[in-house]
């Protein structure tokens, strides 16, 4: 299974906590709009009944004193219709009170108050009667209408608390999966900077496992393939300087290595041969017979005779690793040393000598029979008036 990269993990977690808050947000929404439309309906409901009790009460005054007043045979059409009217009302009040039985009984009550007025002759104080439970149905709308306010205010509570609580959850939750991400993402880090604190120290067999996000395997592997490369740049730095040390070590010259306080560093076995004066520790300048001045054999190549030897020296500055800058360039900032070079050139000097002298030897011994050639020639150009036996 591929794994996800920091930057796509970090955009997944990301849109997934913007759609949590989304969902959160609209199921916040949903129940505040559900609490406000519950809220609506209890009141709008609680308000129709109150109408309804008014319209009820209405109508059983009008009944009553329609009874009273349109009394005998030619008032019996007034009677019906305000009875129809009285039961209509009652009609209506049941079809809003089906939800909430105890409106539905007190307006059952009051039919039934009505219908005993209608059978008998009742007082005006037995009429008031049959109106207690239109009076009580009214005060119970009115009660209705502040529990559903409460109601109201306690669901638009329990639904913010339910968001607030929900988006602390989400975002717990993001804020875990965020740990988890860096902690997946040190521990790589922590290997790769205590690997590098290994690397730094020569321990070039020092190798990282790559995991975590794509990034840091990537970064693992880049720093396993620089380890690979340190240690074969290094094996072959270590096999190019013993060849060198064997190359330095097999030469006909002396070879000497002096830091910048004139001490000799290193020397190979000619130089110990030719100038053992000059071992590893000892300083140029002191030693005795020694090398000639530095100055001069920096500007050319000094012949000096020692030991029945003539030996030519020469030196050269190093600056932090670099031969001697020209006019032209500035001296590097590192160290400077100076290596000398010595050469047995006894043989050389003894084939000029036997040269210088073959060439004299063989001057004087051609000069002398030139000689009296030359004397006889100019005898002879002074003879020219001279009998042919006299010149012979």
């Amino acid at each position: 299974m591929r794994r996800l990269s920091l930057a796509r993990s970090l955009r997944l977690a990301l849109l997934g906590l913007a759609v949590v808050l989304s969902v959160l947000a609209g199921l916040g929404v949903a129940g505040l709009y559900t609490a406000r439309q519950r809220y609506e309906d209890r009141v709008a409901n609680a308000y129709a009944l109150d109408a309804a009790a008014g319209r009820l009460l209405a109508a059983g005054v009008v009944e009553e004193a329609t009874r009273r007043l349109a009394a005998g045979r030619t008032g019996a059409p007034q009677r019906r219709r305000a009875r129809r009217a009285f039961d209509d009302a009652v009609a209506q009040a049941r079809r809003f009170a089906s939800g909430d039985p105890p409106s539905l009984r007190l307006i059952d009550a009051t039919a039934a108050a009505q219908v005993a007025v209608r059978r008998r002759r009742a007082t005006r104080g037995q009429a008031l009667a049959a109106r207690v439970p239109v009076a009580e149905l009214s005060a119970r709308q009115d009660a209705r209408r502040v529990r559903a306010r409460a109601s109201a205010r306690d669901d638009t509570r329990r639904a913010l608390i339910a968001v607030v609580v929900a988006g602390a959850l989400a975002l717990a939750a993001a804020l875990a999966f965020v740990a988890a991400l860096l902690a997946r993402v040190r521990r790589p880090l922590d290997e790769l900077v205590d690997a590098s604190r290994r690397l730094a120290t020569g321990r070039l067999d020092t190798r990282v496992r790559p995991s975590g996000p794509d990034e840091l395997r990537a970064l693992g592997g880049a720093f396993n393939a620089m380890a690979d490369d340190l240690a074969g740049a290094l094996g072959r730095i270590r096999s190019e300087r013993q060849r060198l040390r064997s190359t330095i070590a097999s030469l006909g010259d002396g070879l000497l290595v002096a830091d910048a306080e004139g001490r000799v560093v290193a020397a190979n076995p000619r130089a110990a041969e030719l100038v053992p004066e000059l071992s590893v520790g000892a300083r140029v300048a002191e030693a005795k017979p020694g090398l000639p001045p530095l100055e001069l054999a920096l500007e050319r190549e000094i012949v000096v005779e020692r030991d029945r030897r003539t030996l030519a020296v020469t030196a050269a500055r190093v600056h932090g690793g670099a031969e001697e800058p020209g006019p032209e360039q500035a001296p590097s900032g590192g160290a400077t040393s100076v290596v000398w070079t010595v050469r047995d050139v006894t043989e050389r000097s003894r084939l000029e000598r036997l040269k210088s002298e073959f060439v004299a030897t063989a001057s004087h011994e051609l000069r002398s029979p030139l000689t009296s050639i030359k004397g006889f020639v100019e005898l002879l150009e002074q003879s020219k008036g001279w009998r042919r036996s006299a010149r012979a």
